[in-house]
């Protein structure tokens, strides 16, 4: 890919960005919200039918609001990336919300580490580094 095409690319993608987030304001702030009731449940090994229902909330809306309504007007992989999402999403419903069969067991262990690694780095991190290196809302 040439350095203009690759540029190009990039710009599509933070436009993308910036109109998702400036459509879904301030559904930004609840997002997060649920995402950190999600790692205050999980950490305190409780509510593990409640924990799975919100990640699958967060994976359909990733799938229906983001890749479907934003990414997919300059990626058509986003139809595939967002039924991936929607699979998840269903398939976390199933197991982990209605047959109780996930288990969310806080920070024991380095799967328990490395989720909290993860999350970490999604909340905090990739946010703080976007501004770094000069981005600004809503194009983030």
């Amino acid at each position: 890919m040439s350095d203009s095409r690759a540029q190009d690319c990039a710009t599509a993608i933070v436009a993308a960005f910036a109109r998702y987030n400036t459509a879904v304001w301030p559904m930004q702030f609840v997002l997060n919200a649920i995402a950190l009731a999600i790692v205050v449940l999980a950490i305190r090994g409780r509510g593990g039918r409640w924990v799975a229902a919100l990640l699958s909330l967060l994976w359909a809306w990733m799938a229906l609001a983001y890749h479907f309504a934003f990414f997919a007007s300059i990626n058509p992989a986003a139809w595939l990336f967002g039924s991936v999402f929607l699979l998840g999403a269903a398939w976390t419903a199933w197991v982990g919300g209605l047959r109780s069969r996930l288990q969310f067991g806080g920070l024991h262990g380095l799967r328990g580490w490395t989720g909290m690694a993860a999350i970490v780095f999604a909340l905090a991190v990739y946010p703080a580094l976007g501004l770094w290196l000069g981005h600004r809302y809503p194009a983030v």
